[in-house]
């Protein structure tokens, strides 16, 4: 029946996410990346600039890439598909 045919492509799909989202976790590594961020409303901007104009904040942080900052980017991804 097409109701069984979705339930097992759902359960397929859903372990998938949980493969992917597992494996962005246990990959801890931390890079350094390109850009600052600011810490009032979390915008990236390229590493020349050494102020958020948004919010007139000289306080930029270095951007890293983490395996939470990377599982977040996936969710991100997802729902913008």
């Amino acid at each position: 029946m097409l109701a069984d045919q979705i339930e097992t492509l759902l359960v397929q799909i859903h372990i998938e996410l949980q493969f992917v989202e597992a494996y962005l976790r246990n990959n801890q590594a931390c890079y350094v990346m390109q850009g600052v961020i600011c810490i009032e409303c979390g915008k990236a901007h390229p590493v020349s600039v050494r102020k958020c104009y948004s919010y007139n904040n000289n306080d930029l942080l270095t951007k890293y890439c983490t395996g939470d900052s990377r599982i977040g980017d996936y969710f991100a991804v997802l729902r913008k598909s």
